[in-house]
């Protein structure tokens, strides 16, 4: 599970888009850090940028930044497909259980 934070003030009006349905819309990328930053945060998020932006260089537009959060059986390891089936009990099968 990923949970990021936003700072609406930060997001660029020009970058919102209004929809078919009347709502505005931006489109934001999150992207992986390569270390942690000081609070742990492994994600960073940013404006994303046109084709014509990126050719120019121009800087990206940080809005925010988040942690990854791994629910695992042990520390550091997720759960394996056995250990997640083995969660449900089986239930009895029967042969030729149609329902009609």
């Amino acid at each position: 599970m990923e949970k990021i934070r936003v700072c609406l003030s930060d997001l660029p009006k020009e970058k919102m888009r209004k929809g078919n349905n009347g709502k505005i819309y931006i489109t934001l990328i999150v992207d992986v850090r390569k270390d942690p930053d000081q609070w742990g945060q492994n994600l960073k998020v940013y404006v994303d940028q046109s084709q014509e932006d990126r050719q120019k260089h121009c800087p990206k537009i940080y809005v925010g930044g988040g942690k990854t959060y791994n629910f695992s059986t042990e520390k550091g390891t997720s759960p394996t497909q056995e250990e997640r089936e083995n969660l449900i009990p089986p239930t009895e099968k029967k042969e030729n259980d149609l329902p009609f």
